[in-house]
């Protein structure tokens, strides 16, 4: 803080503003003193220049609901202590965030924002997905994909929370189609795939990858799976020949890219090992933070052992 005092003295010979943010403010144990430099425009008694202007942003302070809270133990094997657990629900302490009380001064300073109703957030979602030319190229395929976008977010939130998607997913879905994209295109320089097939195979697999694995349960997995198909029907005016046919289409996909693997002798390519290495494999080379979650025996270790082992860089046996 004394450094940003100085840097706003300097500020302030040439007329100008510092403008100070603290984001998730409320997320400190030192949130008294927050309120005293943002309220009372003091640090430690001492007064701070006028000059300096304050914003911040701040977690909404939200319970879990009981029934999902107590799930996790059944879905994703993740233990946890029963009576800690109970405990913790009566007491109201079962939060969706971790913060600490606000100060009721700095309550008087507070705008709630809301979020994004579903309208507006599929405009956004139209623009955004604009940032994928690919897919911008086949009209159709575009019109049907915003939808689907918007009702992924809408799902999850059933699931989970109001909170447990946003914008950033969105962000997520474009970045991984671009790279599904140039990934296809280079596994089909023999087979010559037409563009449009190589758009939709890179949608799905992105939208799967952003939404379908991040759900707790097979049941929940196969409601998403099955609203996407209800979607695709009405945008496309198709009959479906076979029921969740977008999951044999998941599955596909696995396989080519694990066939593209070494893999250690007898190693069985089971649906948890396919999913695990698919996940794997495209957020690491993406760059993006992943956690398996699962029981013991998912072929959780083994599937980090054989993307490590395949990934050499120039070393590598294969190419791709």
């Amino acid at each position: 803080m004394q450094r940003l005092i100085i840097k706003a003295a300097i500020c302030a010979q040439e007329a100008k503003r510092l403008w100070i943010f603290f984001d998730e403010f409320n997320t400190t144990s030192s949130i008294e003193l927050l309120k005293e430099i943002t309220c009372e425009r003091t640090l430690l008694g001492d007064s701070l220049p006028g000059n300096m202007v304050f914003l911040g942003a701040c977690n909404p302070r939200r319970h879990r609901s009981n029934e999902k809270w107590m799930s996790f133990e059944n879905n994703i094997g993740i233990k946890k202590d029963r009576y800690e657990m109970m405990k913790k629900l009566s007491d109201g302490k079962c939060l969706l965030y971790t913060v600490v009380p606000i100060p009721e001064t700095m309550l008087e300073y507070i705008w709630d924002y809301g979020h994004l109703d579903q309208d507006t957030e599929r405009v956004y979602i139209q623009t955004m997905l604009k940032t994928c030319p690919s897919l911008v190229k086949h009209e159709q395929l575009f019109n049907a994909f915003v939808p689907l976008v918007s009702q992924s977010q809408l799902f999850m939130r059933k699931i989970e929370d109001v909170s447990s998607v946003s914008l950033r997913d969105v962000t997520r879905f474009c970045r991984l189609y671009n790279w599904f994209h140039g990934s296809i295109n280079i596994r089909s320089t023999n087979s010559s795939l037409p563009p449009l097939n190589v758009a939709r195979r890179a949608a799905f697999a992105a939208l799967f990858l952003c939404y379908y694995f991040r759900l707790p349960s097979v049941q929940f997995k196969y409601q998403y799976v099955d609203m996407l198909e209800e979607s695709l029907t009405k945008s496309f005016s198709l009959v479906l020949m076979e029921k969740r046919f977008l999951i044999k289409q998941l599955e596909a996909e696995e396989n080519e890219l694990i066939d593209e693997m070494e893999l250690p002798r007898g190693t069985a390519k089971n649906r948890a090992l396919r999913e695990n290495i698919f996940v794997l494999l495209v957020c690491i080379v993406n760059r993006i933070p992943v956690i398996l979650c699962g029981k013991p025996g998912c072929s959780k270790t083994s599937a980090v052992q054989i993307v490590i082992s395949n990934l050499n860089g120039k070393k590598s046996k294969k190419h791709i």
